[in-house]
């Protein structure tokens, strides 16, 4: 009836009715306008969708029309039966509508997701940026992502590499809370039925961390420092660094100003190497670097170039020596 109404091949009875129905509701003709734009556009489920009471608006009709029939007793019995006519038909237009709107909103933006089940898993997005998804984490994106917008929402645990864009700023909507970037690195922990903290650690750049509950309350963390969400207590600790085997789950390795002492116990967890300091006083020096597919040789490598200091192979264990710089 409607796309007959919106080509004009519609009879005058059956027009006043569609009439008499957009005049009922501003629902109506939303829905009504709805229908005309999902076959140009793509616009996303309206949040007044939620609140159309099918029932109310049928009974509120109906007590109108029942009204009218009251004010016409007097009229003719073809006269009536027009009436009851519009009255079924306005109903058929409440279904109509309501079918009309459930493929409004399939025609919606689609959406894309990715789960990482039993192993982690590397992902690009549209917009270039790179993750890599912690075990039984679930990654959600529309699929205008990285077009009109850079939205997604995770439950989890991800290392993001986010590509830079200052037009489109990229936000996660996690269970406890939304992080924005503009271009950056970090990883994100925040897992729905997980009554462990939510930890947001960042390694490059500027990260914006924000909680639902704390409306204008926003906590920036900058590279080397790390927030702290206990979910049960609602407490925020933010620290101005974190345990460098924070990141070992990804296979980074992030140090900054760290002491050798934590250094080699991160080298020990990721390598699964024994490593020990030949000269004690070597536990508190301290060391800058990154690293991520590298072999513990390559790390060693580095740590003994950057602090002058040897390290050797023997006997099944690795030691260093020497005294940093």
């Amino acid at each position: 009836m409607l796309q007959a109404y919106q080509a004009g091949s519609v009879t005058q009875e059956e027009q006043d009715t569609v009439n008499t129905w957009l005049a009922q509701a501003p629902e109506n003709r939303l829905v009504y306008e709805g229908l005309v734009k999902t076959n140009k556009t793509k616009p996303e489920l309206p949040g007044w969708t939620q609140s159309i009471d099918v029932d109310a608006h049928w009974q509120k009709l109906a007590v109108r029309i029942d009204a009218s029939e009251k004010l016409k007793s007097r009229q003719v019995y073809l006269q009536k039966r027009t009436i009851r006519r519009r009255m079924a038909i306005a109903a058929s237009l409440v279904l109509v509508g309501l079918a009309g709107l459930l493929t409004w909103y399939s025609l919606g933006e689609q959406t894309i997701q990715v789960t990482a089940g039993l192993q982690t898993k590397e992902v690009t997005l549209p917009d270039g940026s790179k993750l890599l998804l912690n075990k039984n984490t679930q990654l959600e994106y529309g699929e205008d992502f990285g077009k009109k917008h850079r939205s997604l929402t995770m439950n989890g645990q991800a290392y993001f590499e986010v590509a830079p864009n200052k037009k489109l700023p990229f936000k996660i909507h996690s269970e406890h809370a939304l992080t924005t970037v503009v271009g950056t690195s970090f990883d994100l922990k925040d897992y729905a039925q997980s009554k462990e903290p939510v930890t947001l650690s960042v390694t490059h750049g500027l990260v914006s961390f924000s909680v639902p509950e704390t409306t204008g309350k926003e906590w920036l963390v900058k590279k080397g420092e790390q927030i702290r969400l206990d979910t049960q207590k609602r407490q925020i600790a933010h620290s101005k660094s974190f345990n460098s085997e924070t990141l070992l789950w990804s296979g980074h390795l992030y140090f900054d100003n760290t002491k050798m002492k934590e250094v080699l116990g991160a080298l020990a967890a990721k390598y699964s190497k024994n490593i020990r300091l030949e000269n004690k006083a070597l536990e508190d020096c301290l060391f800058s670097g990154k690293f991520f597919e590298e072999e513990l040789e390559e790390v060693l490598e580095v740590l003994s170039k950057t602090l002058s200091i040897s390290w050797k192979y023997t006997n099944g264990e690795y030691i260093l020596s020497g005294k940093c710089q």
